[in-house]
């Protein structure tokens, strides 16, 4: 017969020391090298006997070890950190503005184009001096300017002014229609060359 821990049996047998225990009823405690400890609560002592010195209590039920489930190691876990891709952010360049250069037109003034006939009554509008332009001076670097003699008031001739080109306003046809092809055309007076001419510029 086999006996398990924690099972409920009764002495049959003790040595004659210990007669007053037979039909005693203990619980096992200990199964080594054959012998059985039976523990008995009445006295609160502990005994030793063999398989042949004991019987167990039928009518009483095996109290059985139960299986112990070991509880769960619960293991705190670090979450892992969450990447998140970012993404950078567009580095403003603070660009400065070119400057805006305006780029005048220039007009190049070749012979009988744009040039202002001569005799004929001009006003410079800056100074607002007027009467006949008498002479024009052209220079190596495009700087042209007419001469506007005034009018003769008390048989006295005013001082001859001369202004550019750009700042002359042409009035009417003052007296250029006096010159015709008879006219002397040339008339050389001075550097750069200062010509009167019958109508125009050559």
């Amino acid at each position: 017969m086999t006996f398990n821990i924690k099972q409920e049996v009764q002495i049959i047998k003790s040595p004659p020391t210990r007669q007053h225990l037979n039909g005693l009823v203990g619980t096992i405690t200990d199964i080594t090298n054959n012998k059985i400890s039976i523990y008995f609560s009445t006295y609160n002592k502990t005994y030793k006997y063999t398989e042949t010195n004991i019987k167990a209590i039928e009518q009483r039920p095996i109290e059985t070890i139960p299986e112990t489930i070991p509880e769960p190691i619960i293991v705190e876990t670090i979450p892992e950190p969450i990447i998140v891709e970012t993404i950078p952010e567009p580095i403003i360049v603070e660009t400065i503005p070119e400057p805006i250069v305006e780029i005048q037109e220039t007009k190049i003034i070749t012979n009988n184009t744009t040039m202002i006939k001569l005799w004929v009554r001009g006003k410079d509008i800056v100074t607002g001096f007027s009467w006949i332009l008498t002479a024009r001076s052209s220079f190596l670097t495009w700087c042209d300017r007419y001469q506007i003699t005034p009018e003769v008031k008390d048989w006295v001739v005013g001082d001859t002014m001369s202004f550019d080109e750009n700042s002359i306003e042409v009035i009417d046809d003052g007296v250029s229609s006096k010159f015709n092809e008879s006219t002397p055309a040339i008339k050389k007076t001075g550097w750069p060359l200062t010509y009167r001419v019958k109508n125009n510029w050559l």
